[in-house]
């Protein structure tokens, strides 16, 4: 059925088979929609991409899977006859797959399978083999759910400090005996009559609503050919259990069971997985079409959200030794316009915090080539307004900007890149003298594609994987070091 494939890298346009080439890519359509288009308007409408992290922030403009001709601008194809403009449909900043009316839509990450796997285990510390990392042609989806098995396995072994959840019910016993406490006004009738009385009596069971949710994502999960021999011997037994109890037990679980869970101060640990649980149930192809998509998967995660996470870890290892920490999720949220009826939250994606000192930072992942025309107005705007509000109600904000994965290929322009130059580096946040004295940056790491050539046999393409991936790393220090040695100004200056 590889006629009926709609491939597209993030951010990137969709095209027929995955050919990359201007006639191909799926553009608009006439009066009538055709099949491409039909199922790409689904795919915006059915999926529910999965959110890695609970707390993180609500989600921006950017966050659809996929942008309509009408929403986006002329994308340009460069050529040997020159640039082609084309409105297409253009893919958002997720990764994933779907099936749709028998139809095969997959978004693959723009740097590569390679690239997304090393920043997932640096961020979660899970390993994914050599032979798991770039899968066949036609099996893209088997990484994605490899990536979702131990995502789920990674949050099931926080959660299982004290045991699966458990509830206390109220049992009530009818015989000669007693258990618990005797219930004397229930006792009167059944003794006169059948010599029997009513004890009551309480005992712990699981707690079966969040139990249910959590088996029902697993019974999901390894129906899919995962390799059960990956799970840690430490939830074995806790996994086990769900399996003892629910095993052949149909299980229906409504949204109003789930909003209606309340957790125990014991148990609240456990609520990242309930949550991420449901994400999985709430999977068109899993949960309420399963029969009919047979063995597809619709799962999507957010580069952006993975890419905020792998900057805050990387950032906080980078300056931690000059003693910056990086503030939690839930610290870096403020309310602003308070007991106003417009009253809101901003939620800068990273701050660092050195005594009075700060950094802000805003992690974008978008189509960057390091080109003046790349920067987004409203990026700038929003990070100006994080940068002030921490000024104003913190501290002293030394350095502050916008951190984006920044494509070098070949064709693109470099005249005008934003690494090695002052262009993008201001000592005024607003580029004039006065008071502020907050520096401001556009700068990102430096990021390709890892391509796979035929030619190479098992240690070349082992070697060309090791090197890639040190380049990558090596790229990553050299944004760090950017930065620094821009803070070290600054701190130098105002001591002065």
């Amino acid at each position: 059925m590889e006629k009926y494939r709609l491939i597209a890298k993030d951010c990137m346009p969709f095209y027929l088979n995955g050919e990359e080439c201007a006639g191909n890519a799926i553009g608009e359509s006439d009066a009538k929609p055709k099949w491409e288009e039909i199922c790409l308007r689904n795919l915006v409408k059915s999926i529910i991409p999965v959110r890695i992290y609970d707390d993180a922030a609500l989600q921006d403009d950017d966050s659809k899977l996929a942008y309509s001709p009408i929403e986006n601008k002329p994308y340009h194809w460069h050529s040997d006859a020159g640039d082609v403009e084309k409105r297409v449909w253009l893919a958002g900043r997720y990764v994933g797959t779907a099936q749709i009316e028998g139809r095969t839509i997959e978004i693959r990450p723009r740097f590569g399978n390679l690239w997304l796997v090393h920043i997932l285990d640096d961020i979660f510390h899970f390993q994914i083999t050599a032979n798991e990392q770039l899968p066949a042609k036609g099996e893209y989806n088997e990484l994605i759910r490899r990536i979702l098995w131990r995502l789920w396995i990674r949050k099931f072994s926080a959660a299982d400090r004290y045991g699966l959840p458990r509830q206390t019910i109220k049992q009530t016993h009818r015989g000669i005996q007693f258990r618990g406490h005797l219930n004397t006004r229930k006792s009167i009738f059944p003794f006169f009559t059948k010599r029997q009385a009513v004890s009551e009596y309480r005992e712990k069971d699981l707690d079966d609503t969040i139990c249910r949710i959590i088996y029902k994502a697993y019974d999901i999960l390894v129906n899919k050919r995962i390799n059960r021999n990956l799970v840690p011997n430490q939830i074995q037994d806790s996994l086990n259990s769900l399996y003892n109890h629910y095993q052949g037990v149909p299980i229906s679980i409504s949204s109003y069971d789930y909003r209606d869970i309340s957790y125990k101060s014991i148990y609240v640990s456990w609520k990242p997985l309930v949550d991420f649980s449901w994400q999985v149930l709430q999977q068109d192809c899993f949960y309420k079409q399963k029969e009919s998509c047979g063995e597809s998967f619709s799962i999507f995660f957010d580069m952006a959200e993975i890419w905020e996470a792998f900057l805050r870890k990387k950032l906080g290892e980078g300056f931690a030794e000059d003693g910056w920490r990086v503030l939690s999720i839930e610290e870096c949220r403020r309310g602003i316009y308070t007991n106003q009826f417009y009253h809101r939250e901003i939620i800068p994606d990273i701050i660092l915090r050195k005594g009075n000192d700060y950094m802000v930072f805003d992690a974008k992942y978008k189509l960057m080539s390091g080109n003046r025309n790349d920067v987004d107005r409203n990026d700038v705007f929003q990070i100006h307004t994080y940068i002030q509000f921490v000024q104003h109600h913190m501290g002293n904000v030394v350095i502050g900007g916008l951190l984006y994965p920044i494509s070098t290929e070949e064709e693109e322009n470099k005249e005008s890149s934003i690494l090695g130059t002052n262009e993008f580096y201001s000592d005024n946040i607003f580029g004039l003298d006065g008071k502020y004295k907050t520096a401001f940056i556009v700068d990102g790491v430096v990021c390709s594609e890892f391509k796979e050539d035929n030619s190479d046999n098992a240690d070349k393409l082992h070697k060309r994987k090791e090197d890639y991936i040190n380049v990558f790393d090596e790229n990553v220090n050299a944004m760090i070091g950017r930065i620094n040695e821009i803070l070290k100004k600054k701190i130098a200056n105002q001591r002065d």
